[in-house]
């Protein structure tokens, strides 16, 4: 199956594709806070340990990527005065 671009991809199928990523680019982030606030609690309640900081690391890891593609389509949609 060919990959395509941004720039070949229609007007619509960009929009269809921006709305997608941000909503996983949302539902990331609620996990994210879920993660954030769990791991707090999980540390206030008992000793530090390591461990807890890992899901939060590897889903702000995950982020990074997503944002960069959605910033590319965004870029994409403005230049093309969508």
């Amino acid at each position: 199956m060919k990959k395509s671009t941004l720039q070949e991809m229609n007007d619509s199928d960009l929009i269809k594709r921006k709305n997608t990523l941000k909503g996983v680019l949302i539902g990331f982030g609620v996990i994210f806070i879920l993660a954030l606030g769990t791991m707090i609690s999980l540390y206030t309640n008992k000793p530090f340990n390591p461990v807890l900081f890992i899901p939060c690391l590897v889903i702000a890891i995950t982020l990074l990527p997503l944002f960069v593609i959605y910033n590319t389509i965004i870029t994409e949609i403005k230049s093309r005065n969508i």
